[in-house]
């Protein structure tokens, strides 16, 4: 765990945070990568919409209907977050917090909650580069403390293999 403060004139606010993969709960990890995978692949900026838009007219341009579809969705997606003010950023964040001001929060699964928390921090001094400098820690930190495994080809073979029952008449 961690603490970060959060400062605005004379008022601070500690904000405990998960930082090790030891320490999160397996669905906040889950919600955390969801999140992540939603910021990187849909993203809810500005930059994010012209890189959509751009990637649409290349594959309409190439003929490619399926990766235009995809990215036509993709845009849509963006462009809802734009205009219902969700920040992917703001939610890969929500799952690593375990306290704000000593209050638990729990409401990580929520957006609107994780949105709430992350607008109350953010009016009491917490600044983007603050969450993106954060963020970058914790992922340096997870990725540091996973160890990385092949199986050989004798594990593989050893792996036990599941087939169904055919169904009796």
């Amino acid at each position: 765990m961690r603490t970060e403060k959060i400062r605005k004139g004379f008022k601070v606010i500690n904000v405990e945070l998960y930082d090790s993969v030891n320490d999160i709960t397996a669905i906040r990890n889950h919600y955390s990568n969801c999140y992540f995978l939603e910021d990187w692949g849909i993203g809810s900026d500005i930059e994010s919409i012209g890189r959509h838009f751009s990637n649409l007219y290349k594959y309409i341009a190439q003929a490619r209907q399926e990766e235009a579809y995809k990215e036509a969705k993709n845009l849509h997606n963006n462009l809802y977050f734009q205009i219902e003010k969700i920040d992917t950023k703001s939610l890969c964040f929500a799952p690593f917090v375990y306290t704000v001001g000593e209050k638990p929060f729990d409401d990580f699964k929520d957006v609107k909650k994780s949105q709430d928390m992350v607008s109350f921090l953010s009016e009491n001094g917490l600044k983007s580069q603050q969450v993106s400098e954060i963020l970058d820690s914790i992922k340096k930190k997870f990725s540091s403390s996973l160890e990385f495994t092949f199986l050989t080809d004798l594990e593989l073979a050893e792996l036990p293999i599941f087939i169904p029952k055919s169904k009796e008449k």
